[in-house]
This record gives C-alpha cells, structure tokens and sequence, in this order.
C-alpha cells in the first residue's frame, strides 16, 4: 500500500469535508431564528428571502432562505413572525425559526400581511378590484374589504382597518371597520403624498407611517388622516416597507438600493444602511421589538410604559 498517496487522500478527504461543513453552516446557507432586538428584511429579488439583522444591520442570516418573491412582514402577538409572498405564499415561522404555517392564495397576489384581532390576517393585493382579503391564521379565506387594488394595509385600534395602493388610487387611504366589514371613509392625502404601498401603525406614538415605490420620502400621519410631518434623505425613495425600532425611530427600505434608512422620531435623518449583498430587493421590514406588532395595541402601549409587485420588474412591467 502507498502511504504517501493514502494520507494524501485522507488530508484531500479531510479538506472536502472542512469545506462542506464552512457551506453548510455559513450563515448565509442555514435558517436561522430572531432575537427580540432582531429586525427582519425581506427580499423580493432572487429566489426571494427574509433575513435577520441586529439593530446595527449586521446580517445574522436567513429566517427564510427562498421564499419567492418575499414581501410583507408582520408578528403575531405570540411573537411568530408572519410573512407573504407575491406569488400567492403565506408562511408563519417561531422565533426559533421553526416554520409552523405554510399556506397559497391562488387567486390574490399578497403585497402585504398584518396581523388583526382574532387571529386574522389582513392581505393587501395586487388584483386591480381584489380588495383586502382576510384569512384565518391557518389560511381560510374569510372576507373581503371593498374593490379596489390594495397594496398596503394597516390595524389601527377599535376595529379601524385602513387599505392604501399606489397612484392609480388616486392618492387615497379607505377605511373599513373590521367588525362590521363596512366602508367608513377615505382619507385624500396630502402635503406631496400621493400613495401609500406600505403602511405601519405605531402603537407608541398612534400613528401610521406610510410610503411607496413611487415617493421620495415617507409620511406619518395622526389616526384621522391628518398629516403630521414627512421623513426625507438625500437618496431615498421606492420604498416597500417602513418600521418603528429602538426608541421609537423610524427605519424604511429602499426597493432599488437595497438601503434601510435611519431617522429619530422627529423626522432627523441618522444614517443608512447597505444590505445589498445579503438582501436583493429589500421590502418588507419589522423589529421584533415591537410585538406585538399591531394585533393588541394595548399590551404594546402598557409595554412602551416600563413590519407580482409593482417594482416594475414584475412580468406585467417586464
């Protein structure tokens, strides 16, 4: 037997083995659970993804490495995290990382999940008279919400549902009663705001934070509608997804420039963030900080006390 040329196959062997074993437990191959300091990102582009990062965005890695076309973000008040897919997929994870919900909605194209009251679940679409849809928690459709097409969706305390799109709404938010399922009104916005495609109701401040793939800058706005002030950056703009994080700042994402921008409450831009090389599209964004995220608004304040589109990349827009 050659000696030399069996520990040549045993350190080569031993080398394969190194190497798979770096592959398989790079934390960008593995899924991986969140903290309570956690944010999650997803990622439309690619084979779609939701990723986890620490308050300073330093990827930890994916919660999901290939969810197809990833958009929507929201947390149940257990604290799972809920995403949805534009391809009709909705998935419910623990934060452990644990998938424990996996459901299709064939005929609706989710833009957007938020959790509501009961254990429901709110889907902003892309269907131009689809309406909001409702679902139970394990994926029974349940109800619809008007006519028109809902990019975006908000919970607001006492039942107040509120369902925004982009520019062919004609810069307008309707407002339902999740209760009765009635319309209640439309809020006509304003102040150079004329979409809302991605919206987040904070309870710590009882505002909605609300922006889109066509604005430069966001807007937050008082639970009547009425403006209260507009969040700009040199750079930012075409966002699909807006938060409140630690000390009730305000983080969005930049669809086109895989960016999460940073500003304090009162609208001062701090900073911004690339995530380009680990999130491709950036959309949806939430912090774990803030279950729960919005389904019971009281528990959050008594807490504060001591998350195809319309990219224009999508087959309709080439």
């Amino acid at each position: 037997m050659n000696v030399c040329a069996l520990a040549g196959r045993r350190v080569a062997g031993g080398i394969l083995v190194l190497v798979l074993m770096a592959i398989l437990w790079s934390p960008q191959a593995m899924a991986v659970g969140y903290g309570p300091d956690s944010f999650l990102v997803s990622g439309f582009g690619g084979n779609g993804t939701v990723g986890v990062y620490d308050r300073n965005f330093v990827f930890q890695g994916y919660l999901d490495p290939a969810l197809p076309s990833a958009l929507g973000l929201d947390f149940t008040p257990t604290g799972n995290a809920i995403t949805g897919s534009q391809n009709g997929i909705v998935r419910q994870y623990t934060p452990a990382g644990a998938l424990v919900a996996n459901f299709n909605t064939p005929n609706e194209s989710p833009v957007d999940v938020k959790y509501g009251p009961g254990n429901r679940l709110y889907l902003g679409t892309q269907q131009p008279t689809s309406g909001v849809h409702e679902y139970s928690l394990t994926g029974a459709p349940l109800r619809t919400f008007g006519n028109r097409e809902y990019d975006s969706v908000a919970v607001l305390p006492g039942g107040v549902l509120w369902a925004g799109g982009n520019q062919s709404n004609v810069g307008r938010i309707d407002v339902f009663n999740i209760t009765s399922g009635a319309f209640v009104n439309t809020i006509v916005l304003d102040n150079g705001q004329n979409e809302a495609e991605s919206m987040y109701y904070s309870p710590l401040t009882n505002t909605v934070l609300t922006c889109g793939e066509q604005s430069v800058g966001l807007w937050e706005r008082s639970t009547s509608g009425a403006f209260i002030r507009k969040f700009s950056a040199p750079g930012f703009g075409s966002s699909f997804g807006v938060t409140r994080g630690p000390g009730g700042d305000v983080y969005a994402t930049t669809l086109n420039g895989d960016q999460v921008y940073h500003w304090r409450p009162d609208g001062t831009f701090v900073n911004a963030f690339s995530i380009g090389s680990t999130t491709n599209q950036s959309c949806g964004i939430v912090w774990a900080g803030n279950v729960p995220e919005p389904g019971s608004a009281c528990l959050m304040l008594a807490g504060a006390a001591v998350v195809t589109l319309r990219s224009r990349r999508r087959a309709r827009v080439g």
